[in-house]
């Protein structure tokens, strides 16, 4: 009986923040094909709680469809990736100066993912760079403050069209058809 080989998946979580309401984007990726484009509203309080919340989905997300895959989730928000990767001497520093509780929670479970789940990798990405991960999530953040709930925008296998990105982005198209 053979083993069968273990998913690696790399997902792009965005977040977006604007008059309280939250939009997260997903891009969930097997190498170069897209798995699922996903938008999912929430509210919040600051940018950097929605972005740490996006990283949290992402994972609960990637885990919930897909078990037992290796993970690598990519934010483009430097300092909660930062923030979740530190030693545990300038974590608990950082972490006790968080205004917002809320961010501050999603962090710690986030932390906490990461060191009990060795399948799990955070990855910091430039955002707003060419990366058409990065930009599929950046959208679907952006569209999801004006949804309700978890809409898929994109699913692979199915006959809706993928949502255009900057035409300038570094990425084949042609691995989408």
């Amino acid at each position: 009986m053979g083993s069968r080989k273990q998913r690696c998946l790399r997902v792009y979580a965005d977040a977006s923040f604007k008059e309280g309401r939250v939009g997260i984007g997903l891009a969930i990726y097997e190498d170069s094909t897209l798995l699922d484009l996903i938008a999912i509203s929430d509210y919040g309080n600051s940018s950097f709680q929605a972005e740490a919340a996006a990283i949290k989905v992402a994972i609960d997300t990637v885990n919930q469809k897909y078990p037992d895959s290796k993970i690598q989730v990519l934010s483009d928000c430097l300092v909660c990736v930062e923030l979740c990767l530190a030693d545990q001497d300038h974590f608990n520093q950082r972490i006790e100066k968080l205004q917002d509780q809320r961010a501050a929670m999603a962090v710690v479970r986030i932390r906490l993912e990461l060191l009990s789940n060795s399948n799990i990798r955070l990855l910091w990405v430039r955002g707003h760079n060419k990366n058409v991960g990065n930009d599929y999530a950046d959208l679907a953040a952006n569209k999801a403050r004006s949804v309700k709930g978890a809409v898929s925008l994109y699913r692979a296998g199915e006959s809706k069209m993928l949502p255009s990105v900057k035409k300038n982005s570094a990425f084949n198209y042609a691995a989408l058809a």
